[in-house]
């Protein structure tokens, strides 16, 4: 594990860097973060170390192309982004788990053509990346068409996802007679607090997705277990 320390702002340059697809920059990530990957499963939802080493190799594989880190747009802490993208993971590598031991090698994708595993399904992501940046270029679009006052209510409304432009921020320094600094220090700080409310709300969707996790496994259990054997131990 590297033990070098690095700031906030390092870290947000190596992400945006990571996102690029730069190898330099993903081989300092991995470095820096391998082991927050591996216990993760330990830590949040008590998996075995083995467990932990097969998901660590189905973590990294996903993520050493770069391409995850380009969703991370700086609207939560990295910290709250990652453990997300951890947790996401983690369901998705159960679940193909579970496939991996119930299906054939052999399947089939919606286009009809045949493919040896999972991993071989086409990834859409690309195309479901562009059509949500024409959406929200779209949104921007008609949300400057609004009357400059209702336009600020609304974005204050949604402040931890929606930023003021310039001039926004410039009125409503003047309607308030604070400076402009003011401003962007309180928002800062509503900021800061909502991002403390949604890492609360990412350990209930831990205790949640532990949860989850748990019942699949027991439809597991009860899947392997044989009709017979059930039966030689009622009689018992």
């Amino acid at each position: 594990m590297n033990q070098t320390s690095y700031s906030t702002e390092e870290i947000l340059e190596l992400v945006k860097e990571c996102g690029t697809g730069n190898e330099k920059a993903l081989e300092k990530f991995f470095e820096h973060y391998s082991q927050d990957i591996y216990n993760f499963p330990i830590r949040v939802f008590h998996l075995t170390e083995d467990d932990a080493s097969d998901y660590y190799i189905y973590a990294f594989e996903r993520l050493k192309s770069g391409k995850r880190f380009k969703s991370f747009v700086g609207k939560s802490s990295f910290k709250t982004w990652f453990f997300s993208v951890l947790r996401n993971l983690l369901i998705d590598w159960q679940r193909t788990k579970r496939e991996v031991k119930t299906q054939t090698i052999s399947k089939v994708n919606q286009e009809g053509k045949e493919y040896s595993t999972i991993e071989d399904e086409p990834d859409t992501r690309a195309d479901a990346l562009a059509l949500a940046h024409d959406v929200t270029d779209q949104f921007q679009s008609v949300l400057s068409t609004i009357k400059m006052e209702n336009r600020i209510v609304f974005k204050l409304s949604f402040v931890y996802y929606l930023h003021l432009d310039p001039e926004e921020l410039q009125f409503v320094a003047e309607k308030t007679k604070r400076s402009e600094e003011e401003i962007r220090t309180e928002i800062l700080n509503l900021r800061e607090d909502l991002s403390h409310r949604e890492e609360d709300n990412l350990k209930m969707e831990d205790k949640i997705t532990s949860l989850y996790l748990n019942i699949l496994d027991l439809k597991e259990q009860k899947k392997t277990k044989s009709p017979r054997g059930l039966s030689r131990s009622t009689i018992l």
